[in-house]
């Protein structure tokens, strides 16, 4: 009998379960308030963009470069200024 494999990612339900604390502010995570990105938990109101602070929703309003969560418009003009992936110059 097999079991389904373990993912990780927005939402990610191993995560909620578990109690574990907020990648932002340390606190502990309970299910009703768990947003789950990159196999971190965050609360919602902690999920936020780098740049902008803004509430970060749904696994297709973010991208996720080195740790730092950015919404897709502060993630795509970041691409362009920088010319890739690496934005330790902006965030030093």
């Amino acid at each position: 009998h097999r079991q389904p494999p373990k993912t990780s990612g927005f939402g990610d339900a191993t995560l909620a379960n578990s109690n574990s604390k907020c990648h932002a502010c340390s606190k502990t995570v309970y299910a009703m308030e768990f947003v789950g990105a990159s196999g971190l938990a965050f609360h919602k109101t902690c999920f936020r963009c780098k740049v902008c602070s803004a509430v970060l929703r749904g696994p297709d309003s973010y991208a996720t470069v080195d740790g730092m969560f950015f919404c897709k418009p502060h993630f795509d003009e970041l691409f362009k200024k920088y010319g890739g992936y690496d934005f330790s110059a902006e965030f030093k």
